[in-house]
């Protein structure tokens, strides 16, 4: 990038402190943000070689506006009633602890800056993509806007050799002596493995309205940086000489890993001058959709028995249909592979046994697979019988538990002989029941009393209904309480029959997961609400 030499003019000295004004959020100056009496603005920094300050959000009450003296710089311009980007630039500096390159600010007394981070007067600020109005510690910041401090390193000649406001976004409407301002692209979210497409461009700072793409064009040259996971701005290191950009400043870039990356941009004229300041773009990377889905799938196989067959086939389709990048960011992949290789093995095992076996029970029969508690041993009778219908003894009998508390019970079959493996039934022993004792009407209410049953119950379930079979308008008063043995049914329809029926129930675990086991309802009786 080339510019043409100029006659100084008296805002020479504006040049020597410009800045770009980030772009405008809030039309009202120091628009109202989610706490009215603060402002939140973003500042950068940015030199030659890299980053010194990069994107930072700072929140400031407007109501208490700090003078430039309490930042301790070098000299203070004359104090605003109002919050300026020089307040936010000192103010990141401050929050981040970085107090050698705040003592470095040198402001002189008509408020331009005459030197920071070393620069002396070789310094551009920009307001939201577009050359500042004025001097940084006069204007009036707006909630939302973004400022960018760079270094210019420029000519302050009459040729006025500085560069323009490098940035990766498209062209907005300029202002003034700036032809078009800079919508950047300074916060992009991709996924892992997926290209992300940023432009180079610049605008043109005060007294020389150019603008163009960053490229390698007519022996100028531009360098791309990626900086590291988590990272907040780029080194040297960080060059990444594969990455191409085109005759349109354009260039992509993907990522092998989430997290966090910063991608900055260097263009130099032909004769190694900066043609623009450093570009900057945060990139966030997340794991694919896709990639997730897939490791969610190998997740939810689980313990593998034959039926997890479709799981298995369908986790492993998944995954084949993932890219090469994507299929190394599948973490349980090993899951899935030794999934395979299970259910193999017991399809194998589960093919020579049926080699093996020549018949099977038919069918297996309990001789009852509901009790009432009555405080001593019950089990069932089986009985076995083949295809035929003939009864077989060839099989030993297991009862899981006591087979006396209330509860469901297992009941194993291993065969021998002529037959081979296992089967299981199972039967339950159920609460003892209840009888209504009592229910009397009152107005839309009614009171029902049954006997008290607390040996292994656990509480009582009154049922309502208008219907007197129980088919429709059901309605269900859970107590959980076993001492409780009253219930008041309220908000109910005047001159309504209801009909009432009481039972017991006791909660159970079988195979590690809690169940409510039920008695016989007690007999129906009938109410005529008041």
């Amino acid at each position: 990038m080339k510019f043409k030499n100029k006659i100084m003019t008296a805002i020479v000295s504006i040049c020597m402190l410009a800045f770009i004004l980030p772009m405008a959020v809030s039309a009202a100056d120091n628009a109202d943000s989610s706490d009215k009496n603060t402002i939140t603005c973003y500042v950068r920094a940015e030199q030659d070689d890299g980053t010194i300050l990069p994107y930072t959000k700072v929140t400031m009450n407007k109501d208490e506006v700090p003078s430039f003296q309490s930042y301790k710089i070098k000299n203070a311009p004359d104090d605003a009633d109002y919050i300026t980007p020089l307040h936010i630039l000192l103010q990141a500096l401050t929050d981040k602890g970085m107090t050698d390159e705040l003592a470095t600010v040198d402001i002189g007394s008509s408020g331009w800056i005459t030197d920071m981070f070393g620069w002396g007067m070789d310094q551009l600020w920009c307001l939201n993509g577009i050359d500042a109005p004025t001097v940084s510690a006069k204007y009036k910041a707006k909630d939302g806007d973004k400022y960018t401090f760079y270094q210019a390193a420029g000519n302050w000649g009459a040729g006025y050799g500085y560069p323009g406001y490098g940035f990766f976004g498209e062209y907005g409407p300029g202002q003034d002596y700036t032809p078009y301002s800079a919508i950047e692209t300074d916060d992009v979210t991709t996924g892992v493995g997926s290209d992300v497409e940023l432009t180079y461009r610049y605008t043109s700072s005060m007294h020389t309205p150019q603008y163009g793409p960053c490229n390698n064009e007519d022996g100028a040259y531009t360098m791309i940086f990626v900086g590291k996971n988590g990272a907040d701005k780029v080194t040297d290191e960080d060059y990444r000489e594969d990455i191409e950009v085109d005759k349109d400043g354009k260039f992509k870039v993907s990522f092998d890993k989430p997290g966090t990356y910063v991608v900055s941009g260097r263009y130099y004229n032909n004769d190694n001058t900066r043609g623009a300041c450093n570009a900057y773009c945060k990139v966030t990377v997340t794991m694919p959709e896709a990639v997730t889905a897939v490791i969610d799938k190998i997740s939810a196989i689980g313990d593998v028995t034959l039926e997890s067959e479709d799981a298995i086939k369908e986790a492993r389709t998944a995954y084949d249909a993932l890219t090469d990048v994507q299929k190394e960011l599948v973490s349980n992949k090993d899951v899935l592979e030794k999934a395979e290789t299970t259910l193999k093995e017991l399809k194998d095992a589960k093919d020579a046994d049926d080699a093996k076996v020549a018949a099977t029970p038919k069918s297996i029969t309990l001789s009852n697979t509901r009790y009432i508690y009555n405080g001593k041993v019950q089990k069932p009778q089986v009985t076995v019988k083949n295809a035929k219908g003939e009864v077989i003894k060839g099989y030993t009998v297991k009862y899981a538990g006591n087979c006396k508390n209330v509860g469901k019970y297992k009941v194993t079959l291993t065969f021998k002989g002529d037959y081979n493996g296992t089967k299981t039934k199972t039967f339950k022993i159920a609460p003892k029941s209840v009888t209504v004792k009592s229910l009397k009407a009152a107005k839309k209410r009614f009171d029902v009393k049954w006997s008290k049953q607390t040996t292994q119950v656990t509480g009582y379930q009154v049922q309502y209904s208008t219907d007197k079979n129980f088919v429709k308008a059901v309605k269900n008063k859970k107590i959980t309480k076993n001492s409780v043995i009253t219930k008041t049914v309220k908000n109910l329809k005047s001159k309504k029959v209801y009909y009432v029926r009481v039972r017991t129930y006791t909660t159970v675990k079988y195979n590690g997961e809690q169940m409510n086991l039920h008695s016989d309802w007690s007999k129906v009786k009938k109410v005529t609400v008041k």
